[in-house]
């Protein structure tokens, strides 16, 4: 089932994927028809895609500022986007900013 082939990709268990999907429905981040595709709602794509677009500007300024190879930085970004402050955030995005300035 959908539960199981998540569970396989992530390598994690059954009961985690079914754990956390519950808390994404309960958040109003996923619908799912009834043993059928899941899919986000519009305020999950927004959230989503904010998580994307922070996790590309923590590995950038990993790989810019601490020269990590991207595969490390891409791990810890991974570790770091969801529990980062803001204050972080803003100075890491600030840093990026005038690394590409001429």
């Amino acid at each position: 089932g959908l539960k199981v082939d998540i569970a396989r990709y992530l390598g994690v268990s059954k009961p985690s994927v079914s754990r956390a999907m519950s808390h994404l429905k309960a958040s109003g981040l996923i619908m799912q028809e009834p043993y059928g595709r899941v899919m986000l709602t519009d305020e999950g794509r927004r959230q989503a895609d904010r998580i994307h677009g922070l996790h590309h500007m923590i590995t950038d300024f990993f790989m810019d500022a601490l020269g990590l190879d991207e595969q490390t930085a891409e791990a810890d970004a991974c570790r770091i986007e969801l529990v980062i402050s803001p204050e972080t955030v803003a100075a890491i995005g600030a840093y990026l900013k005038k690394k590409r300035q001429p």
